[in-house]
C-alpha cells in the first residue's frame, strides 16, 4: 500500500504524525522556523506531536513503537510494514516543532518542519511515488502535475521543508524566506510568546481577519493535557502582549441551581452587567458580520437586552434513560431558562408569551402554564426573573453538583453525560465525561475529563468512544422498533430497564 503515508492525507498524515511523535524527541529550534513567518498572516499554530504522543501513551520497546492496548483498532488497520515507514518519516522530520500559518480570507494554510535527514525524507517520497521537479527555484516533490496539486518544497540548503496547498503558490516561499530579513511574526512579543509556550498546540488568529470589530487584537489559545484532562485555553491581546479589557460581564449568581434538578446534563449562564453598554458593542458586532439586513431585527430586540441585569441562566435534563433513544420530543427532557430583568419587561414578556398561547391558565402568582399534547410549559416571573420550564414547576427545592462549576465566574457551561455504561450495556464504559466552559474577562477556559475513572483521558476516549457509539445506535435501533411495535411511548421491552435506570443519570453527580 503504497500511499498509507501520503502526507497530504489528513486523516492519515495526522495519524502518522502522532504515532511517530514519540520515535525521537530531539528539540529543534521554534525559532527557525516562526522566522520564515510572514508578519502579515492571519492565523499562525505551533504544533508538538512529541508531547501528544507522550500524553496518549505511546512508547518505544525494542526498538519497536508500542501503542497501548486501547489502540488495538488501530494496529488492526494498519499494513504490516506501517511501524517501520512510520519511524521513517520520524527520524526525517522534526515533529516536536511543527508550524501552521496562513490567510483566512484568501484560504490559504502553509506547513513547515525542520529536516533533520533530507536523503531519507526524498527516498520515502519516492517510493510513495511522489515525482521530483525543479520549480521557482526549489526541489519539489508532488504525485501530480496539476497546477493545483499540493507540493512538498525543500529549501535550498535542505534543512526546512513546506507544505505548499497548490503547485501555483509555490513563488511564495520567496516571500517566507525574506520573512526571515525583514518582518516576521516574531516582531510582535505578545505573539511571539504565545507561540512558544510548552503546549500540544499553540494557535494565534487575528481578530481583524475575523471581522469582529476588534481589529487591533489577536486571540490567542493552547491546548495541552493537564491533570489527566484535555485543557483549550485562550484570551484576547494586542500584538505586544496587552490584554483586552472588557466590563460587559459579572459573576453570575448561583441562586438558579436551587431551580436546578439534579438530573441536569447541561447548564450555562452569564453574568450580565447592564451598566457597561454591552448591548451598543454587540449590536454593533452583529452589524459587521450581518450588515444593514440586521438593523430592522437589532431595533426589536434591543429594548429587550437592555433590560438584562444580572443572570441569565439555562438547563436541560432528560426525565429518565428512555429521553436519550427517543427522537428529540420536549415531552422527554426537563429544561429551564431564567433571566433577570427589569419588572416591566418581565411583565410585557409574560404578556407576549400569553398571546402565543392563549389556552394558558394561571398556575401561581406571576406564573402561567400551558399543558397540551405532553407538552408541559409554565412561565413567568420568579424572583424578579422571566422564567421558562419544561416538564416541571420552578420551585426552589433542586439540588445539583454544579456550584463550583459557576462561582464567581461571569459566564461558565457544564455538560456531563449519564454513566456511558448505564446507557450501553457495556462495563469498561463505567464512567461519564464532564466538559465545562468558562469565560473570566476575556480568558476562556474549556476542559474535558473522565468522571468515574483514573484512567488516561486519550487513550479512554479513543477506546471507547467508537465502542460506545456501536453499542448506543444499536441500542437505539432495538428501542425505536420496541416502541414501534409495541405502540406506546416507551417499548415494553425497555419499560422495566429505564425505571430502574432513572437514577443513573443522577448518580453522576
Amino acid at each position: 500500500m503504497k500511499h498509507f503515508l501520503n502526507p497530504f492525507s489528513l486523516t492519515y498524515g495526522l495519524l502518522a504524525a502522532f504515532i511517530a511523535g514519540f520515535f525521537c524527541s530531539c528539540s529543534s529550534d521554534k525559532d527557525k522556523l516562526l522566522e520564515t513567518v510572514p508578519s502579515d498572516t492571519e492565523f499562525v499554530a505551533t504544533v508538538d506531536m512529541i508531547k501528544l504522543a507522550k500524553d496518549a501513551g505511546v512508547t518505544v520497546e525494542d526498538g519497536r513503537l508500542a501503542l497501548p492496548d486501547e489502540y488495538s483498532f488501530i494496529k488492526d488497520q494498519m499494513p504490516a510494514d506501517a511501524m517501520k515507514e512510520i519511524g521513517r518519516v520520524a527520524q526525517a522530520v522534526d515533529l516536536e516543532n511543527i508550524v501552521i500559518f496562513g490567510s483566512i480570507n484568501k484560504n490559504e494554510a502553509y506547513g513547515t518542519a525542520i529536516v533533520k535527514d533530507a536523503d531519507d525524507l526524498k527516498a520515502y517520497l519516492k517510493k510513495n511515488d511522489f515525482s521530483r521537479s525543479t520549480e521557482e527555484g526549489k526541489e519539489v516533490y508532488s504525485t501530480s502535475d496539476s497546477d493545483y496539486a499540493e507540493c512538498i518544497a525543500f529549501s535550498e540548503d535542505d534543512k526546512q521543508v513546506w507544505f505548499i496547498p497548490t503547485r501555483r503558490l509555490l513563488k511564495n516561499i520567496e516571500d517566507f524566506e525574506l520573512a526571515r530579513k525583514k518582518n516576521n511574526i516574531l516582531r510582535f512579543s505578545g505573539l511571539a510568546s504565545a507561540l512558544k509556550e510548552e503546549n500540544i498546540a499553540n494557535i494565534i488568529v487575528d481578530q481583524a481577519s475575523l471581522k469582529t470589530g476588534l481589529d487591533d487584537y489577536w486571540v490567542t489559545a493552547s491546548i495541552n493535557i493537564k491533570d489527566n484532562a484535555i485543557v483549550a485555553q485562550s484570551t484576547i491581546i494586542k500584538p505586544d502582549g496587552e490584554e483586552y479589557e472588557t466590563d460587559m460581564l459579572k459573576p453570575v449568581n448561583t441562586d438558579f441551581l436551587r431551580y436546578m434538578p439534579s438530573n441536569f446534563i447541561a447548564a450555562a449562564a452569564i453574568g450580565i452587567n447592564q451598566q457597561s453598554g454591552w448591548v451598543d458593542e454587540v449590536m454593533k458586532a452583529m452589524g459587521l458580520i450581518y450588515g444593514p439586513r440586521m438593523e430592522s431585527q437589532a431595533d426589536q430586540i434591543a429594548p429587550y437586552l437592555k433590560a438584562l441585569d444580572g443572570t441569565i441562566a439555562i438547563g436541560v435534563g432528560p426525565k429518565d434513560k428512555g429521553a436519550f433513544f427517543e427522537s428529540p420530543n420536549p415531552a422527554n427532557w426537563q429544561a429551564l431558562l431564567m433571566a433577570h430583568m427589569t419588572q416591566d419587561k418581565v411583565n410585557e414578556l409574560t404578556q407576549m408569551v400569553n398571546s402565543l398561547f392563549p389556552r394558558s391558565t394561571k398556575a401561581a402568582n406571576g406564573l402561567y402554564r400551558v399543558n397540551d399534547g405532553g407538552f408541559d410549559m409554565t412561565y413567568g416571573n420568579v424572583d424578579g426573573y422571566f422564567t421558562v420550564t419544561l416538564g416541571m414547576e420552578p420551585k426552589p427545592d433542586k439540588s445539583n453538583s454544579f456550584a463550583n462549576d459557576f462561582n464567581g465566574k461571569p459566564l461558565a457551561l457544564v455538560v456531563q453525560t449519564p454513566l456511558l455504561s448505564s446507557l450501553v450495556d457495556d462495563k469498561t464504559l463505567d464512567y461519564s465525561i464532564k466538559g465545562t466552559f468558562e469565560l473570566n474577562g476575556t480568558a476562556t477556559r474549556l476542559q474535558i475529563n473522565l468522571v468515574g475513572t483514573d484512567k488516561p483521558i486519550l487513550p479512554t476516549l479513543v477506546a471507547g468512544m467508537p465502542r460506545f457509539a456501536e453499542a448506543f445506535e444499536k441500542k437505539s435501533r432495538s428501542y425505536r422498533e420496541s416502541r414501534s411495535n409495541s405502540g406506546s411511548l416507551y417499548g415494553s421491552s425497555f419499560d422495566d430497564e429505564v425505571a430502574a435506570d432513572t437514577v443513573a443519570v443522577e448518580e453522576i453527580y
